[in-house]
């Protein structure tokens, strides 16, 4: 069996990598590097391998290349409401995600920009490729909508992973047909906990400059001026509508 945890940049991925990380050795599983570079490596060095994990794989579900894997696989794939997930993005590109080109070329400005005027930047960058970063990242979550357990696959929603892990990862691990004691799965859980990661802080208590900076949902109405929600409407609102955090345009 193969297990792949599907997702968009700042929905809890490098937590449920950890996640996972625990869950491997527990269950004698390899985990292989996480991201999208490692896993087309594995995909051009001979195919992706059983027993073996491949944590936070921001591609669309056909980029997977599924179709050319002999072997039995399950899909975790975890989204989050856009809104949220553009602040938490804003804040780890102004001061935590690892520094690339792209970074170095977008840090700056922000740096230098208020809030309203840095998230209004962010809402049309586009990477060096010339690629508009927030569709890229939100059709992940879109292209995976459709996908159910037929699809191998199981989805859930930040929120609800997050607050009830157990449940979730239990869910999945049944899923895969993998067979682990609940106080084995809830240790691993215990030790990879939000304060844990965290140094200590509970979900809900802000450190910006932290990769783990607050772990809650909902911020976004607090975050978002009415002109950056107005900009975010006419740009992404099909997401939302799509995804089911909204109906229209209205909020």
């Amino acid at each position: 069996m193969i297990l792949i945890h599907t997702c968009p940049p700042r929905s809890a991925s490098t937590w449920v990598e950890a996640v996972l990380l625990g869950l491997g050795e527990v269950i004698h599983y390899q985990v292989h590097p996480r991201g999208t570079a490692s896993y087309r490596q594995a995909l051009g060095s001979g195919g992706l391998r059983d027993r073996t994990i491949y944590p936070a794989v921001p591609l669309p579900f056909e980029m997977l290349e599924l179709s050319k894997c002999a072997l039995p696989y399950r899909i975790l794939h975890v989204y989050r409401d856009p809104r949220d997930l553009f602040v938490s993005f804003y804040y780890a590109m102004l001061y935590s995600h690892v520094v690339d080109n792209n970074v170095a070329a977008l840090r700056p400005i922000l740096e230098k920009a208020s809030l309203e005027e840095g998230q209004l930047l962010l809402l049309d960058w586009k990477h060096t490729n010339g690629k508009g970063v927030l569709d890229r990242i939100l059709a992940i979550m879109q292209n995976h909508l459709h996908l159910t357990r037929a699809e191998q696959c199981l989805r859930f929603e930040f929120s609800e992973i997050t607050q009830k892990p157990i449940a979730c990862f239990r869910a999945y691990l049944d899923f895969c047909e993998i067979d682990l004691p609940d106080q084995t799965l809830k240790d691993v859980l215990e030790a990879r906990t939000f304060s844990h990661l965290a140094g200590g802080r509970k979900p809900g208590e802000e450190d910006p400059l932290h990769h783990f900076r607050k772990g809650v949902s909902g911020e976004w109405r607090k975050k978002l001026s009415p002109a950056v929600k107005q900009a975010f409407k006419e740009r992404f609102n099909r997401y939302l509508i799509d995804l089911g955090y909204e109906k229209d345009d209205t909020w």
